[in-house]
């Protein structure tokens, strides 16, 4: 390093923090699609005073209030299904058409929308681009994670395809049951909603 660079303010704080924040945030984004939630990035103990510093050099990018994203990582839909879901107190999950993509139904391949759904009462500042439904009825038990994101289950993303009538269903639904859902289970769970 050159003695001119020590001197500058940027090495000179870079010097000065803490380098295990960093590092945990980059595994962080790594497990995440490239992409984290201010929140996260707090426990991972990166202050947002550096956050800051991060985005105004270009090593973050704002993506939406309270997500982050790391302009470095490949610009995917599951990045941007992920940074969806992650937007703050909402407790937002994929839902619909973007849910069925996750899942690898047959017809949702080309699905580029991202559709999360979000319990009643709550409110979300999403990034553009993404659509917010509210559900009064959104229990745990109808909620999974796959390959990291938050979604609907099997089941509650077949129920939600069916609320908007959309035409791809039946070959959802056959390829969940192809990939071996239960057609007994996917009933009792239809029942379940059709009652709720």
């Amino acid at each position: 390093m050159k003695d001119d660079e020590t001197s500058s303010p940027a090495v000179a704080e870079a010097e000065d923090e803490p380098v295990a924040p960093v590092i945990a945030v980059m595994m962080l984004m790594a497990l995440q699609h490239g992409a984290a939630s201010d929140g996260q990035l707090r426990t991972k103990g990166l202050t947002a005073r550096r956050q800051n510093a991060f985005i105004e050099r270009g090593h973050l990018r704002r993506h939406a209030p309270g997500v982050v994203i790391d302009p470095g990582s490949p610009e995917t839909w599951h990045r941007l299904a992920m940074a969806a879901t992650l937007a703050p107190g909402a407790d937002a999950v994929l839902s619909g058409a973007a849910a069925a993509r996750l899942h690898g139904f047959d017809g949702f391949a080309d699905i580029n929308r991202i559709i999360v759904v979000i319990p009643h009462g709550r409110s979300i500042r999403a990034a553009r681009g993404v659509t917010v439904v509210t559900a009064r009825y959104l229990p745990v038990m109808d909620l999974t994670t796959v390959d990291g994101i938050r979604t609907l289950t099997i089941a509650a993303t077949l129920v939600s395809l069916a609320r908007v009538r959309h035409s791809s269903l039946f070959q959802a639904l056959d390829s969940a049951l192809r990939d071996g859902s239960d057609a007994a289970e996917l009933r009792r769970e239809f029942e379940r909603h059709r009652r709720n």
